[in-house]
């Protein structure tokens, strides 16, 4: 959160009145970005993040904002022109940013990591298992993504480990904050601090693989 108040303050000299600023970034809810000086109250959509990961880029975003519903509605016709489908939560300014952390509680990740080790170790051909499975109730995005990846095991693309870390830090605190321990967060924190530990915390987030394929003695 430091930095996106830095950049806003920096920011603040040359906006003019009525001016939209999209914070796109993957911050705490516990500071507003509403606090950077100069941050052109009444005026701005406060959080506007983004999902969809690598498959973000060409127009493939999905958005989620929050703040001012006049300003979400300047903004639309640009957010058309980059996300196949934003939502606007008008109660809250920090909305989005929650709807957002709560995309970063995803268990499915450990889920597909596991299915495919343990399809490896049976012997099957990974994917073509994937493009039969991927179109069954078991399938995800997580799932069918990394598709002819899983024959190579190295499950290229997806969200860095060290940031998938620092997204799910971000849901620890918030969970925290109504005495509540979630179970699928707190065991992907171990699974990624064991992965940081090993030298892979910029490998992407699909890495678990690699360690649920170690209980086969891979």
């Amino acid at each position: 959160m430091a930095d996106v108040l830095d950049v806003v303050g920096q920011l603040a000299p040359s906006l003019k009145t009525g001016s939209l600023v999209l914070d796109c970034s993957t911050v705490s809810c516990s500071d507003g970005t509403a606090r950077g000086p100069g941050w052109c109250a009444g005026k701005r959509i406060s959080d506007c993040p983004v999902s969809g990961g690598v498959k973000a880029r060409g127009c493939n975003a999905v958005i989620m904002a929050g703040g001012n519903p006049q300003a979400f509605e300047r903004a639309r016709p640009f957010l058309r022109h980059w996300a196949r489908r934003s939502r606007f939560w008008p109660d809250r300014q920090r909305s989005g940013r929650e709807g957002n952390q709560s995309n970063h509680v995803r268990g499915i990740i450990e889920a597909v990591a596991e299915a495919m080790a343990f399809a490896h170790a049976q012997g099957l051909p990974l994917t073509q298992l994937v493009d039969t499975l991927g179109k069954g109730a078991g399938s995800s995005w997580y799932f069918r993504a990394p598709r002819a990846q899983h024959d190579s095991r190295e499950l290229s693309g997806g969200v860095k480990v060290r940031l998938h870390a620092k997204d799910l830090g971000i849901c620890r605190d918030m969970a925290a904050r109504f005495g509540v321990t979630l179970p699928v967060v707190e065991r992907m924190l171990d699974v990624y601090s064991e992965l940081i530990t090993r030298g892979y915390g910029m490998k992407t987030s699909r890495r678990p693989y690699r360690l649920t394929e170690e209980l086969f003695g891979a």
